[in-house]
C-alpha cells in the first residue's frame, strides 16, 4: 500500500464575484478561461421572464469584472414583443486557440411577464415560441462581434465543443436532442439527427478531435470529425444492477493532463464517477460518487455532480 505524502496542500481561497450590474440575473452555467487569462462567464436569467444572457469576464490579476454584451441586444430581440427569452448560455461557451470566444444560447427562459415556460407547450405558439439558439463569435481584445447566426429553429443549445484543427463546433440541441456540427469557416450547420430523448450535458474530444457523448442509456457515441458521421463505441457507463442505464448521460467531463483519458460524472439516478481511455477504448467505473444506491426514481432532481477538473 502506498504511503500518503507528507506534503501539505495549500488551502484554496474562495472569493465571490458579484455581477452588481445584473442584480436580477440568477445563474452562471458556463465559465471558461480565455487565452488572455481572463475568465469568461455567461451570466443567465432563468427565473425572471424576459431576461437575456450577458457575456461577462473577470480578470483575476486585477479583480476587475467587465460586461461585454447582452445577447438579445446583439440579435435585435425585443423582450416586449413576448417571445421566449434568450436567457441562458448553458455549457456552450468556448475559446479557440487564437483567443476568440464562441457561444450559443439555450431555451429555458420565459417571455417577459410570464413565470414559467416550456418549449413543448409553446412549440407552435405564434408569439411565445423560442426563435432558435443565437450563436456568436467574439473578439474580446477588440471587443468586436465577429459574426452572428441562428442554429436549429425553436431549439436551444445544451452544450458544445470546439475542434480547433477542423474549425468546427459540435453541439446538442434541446428539446429534440439533435447532434449538430457548425463549420466556423463556411458558417454552415449540419444536423446529424436525434440521438435520444435525454440531453447529455457535455461533449468532449479525443486527441484527434473526434467528438463523444452518450445516448439515453449511457452508451458512448462518437462523431468522426472528418467524416461527420456518428457511430457507437461499444462501451456503456456502469449503472446499478437494478437499473438498465436509462438517464445515465454525461453531466461533466475533464481531460486528464496527459490527454489520454477523460474523467467525468453522470447525470443519473445514482451519479457515477468514471474514466474513459481513448487508446484502449476502455471505461473504468469508480462507483457512485457519494452515498449508497437508492431504488427509487425521484432523487435525480435533488442531486447533481458537476465541476469536474484537475488540480495541478
Amino acid at each position: 500500500m502506498k504511503k500518503h505524502s507528507d506534503q501539505k496542500m495549500k488551502a484554496a481561497k474562495l472569493k465571490s464575484i458579484v455581477f452588481d450590474q445584473l442584480p436580477i440575473h440568477d445563474t452562471c452555467w458556463s465559465l471558461i478561461t480565455g487565452v488572455d487569462g481572463r475568465l469568461y462567464i455567461g451570466v443567465c436569467g432563468e427565473m425572471t421572464g424576459g431576461l437575456s444572457a450577458f457575456l461577462a469576464s473577470y480578470d483575476p490579476r486585477t479583480e476587475k469584472v467587465d460586461y461585454h454584451f447582452e445577447v438579445a441586444e446583439v440579435f435585435g430581440i425585443i423582450p416586449e414583443k413576448g417571445e421566449a427569452s434568450q436567457s441562458k448560455i448553458h455549457y456552450s461557451l468556448l475559446s479557440d486557440s487564437d483567443g476568440m470566444i464562441y457561444g450559443a444560447t439555450h431555451s429555458t427562459g420565459a417571455p417577459l411577464g410570464d413565470f414559467l415556460w416550456r418549449p413543448w407547450n409553446c412549440w407552435t405558439h405564434p408569439i411565445k415560441n423560442f426563435r432558435g439558439s443565437c450563436l456568436f463569435g467574439y473578439n474580446p481584445k477588440k471587443r468586436e462581434i465577429l459574426f452572428t447566426d441562428m442554429l436549429l429553429p425553436r431549439e436551444g443549445t445544451r452544450c458544445m465543443a470546439i475542434s480547433n484543427k477542423r474549425r468546427k463546433l459540435f453541439g446538442i440541441s434541446y428539446p429534440r436532442n439533435h447532434f449538430f456540427i457548425y463549420d466556423l469557416e463556411k458558417h454552415e450547420l449540419r444536423d446529424l439527427g436525434r440521438i435520444g430523448s435525454i440531453n447529455p450535458q457535455c461533449i468532449f474530444l479525443d486527441p484527434d478531435e473526434n467528438a463523444y457523448t452518450t445516448d439515453d442509456y449511457g452508451n458512448l457515441i462518437r462523431c468522426d470529425g472528418e467524416k461527420e458521421e456518428i457511430e457507437e463505441v461499444g462501451v456503456q457507463i456502469a449503472h446499478a444492477s437494478f437499473r438498465n442505464g436509462f438517464h445515465n448521460v454525461f453531466y461533466d467531463v475533464a481531460p486528464s493532463p496527459d490527454g489520454e483519458s477523460v474523467y467525468g460524472a453522470t447525470w443519473t439516478f445514482g451519479e457515477r464517477l468514471f474514466c474513459y481511455n481513448f487508446r484502449k477504448k476502455k471505461l473504468y467505473d469508480f462507483g457512485k460518487t457519494f452515498g449508497g444506491e437508492v431504488e427509487e426514481w425521484a432523487h435525480i432532481i435533488n442531486s447533481h455532480v458537476g465541476g469536474a477538473g484537475f488540480w495541478q
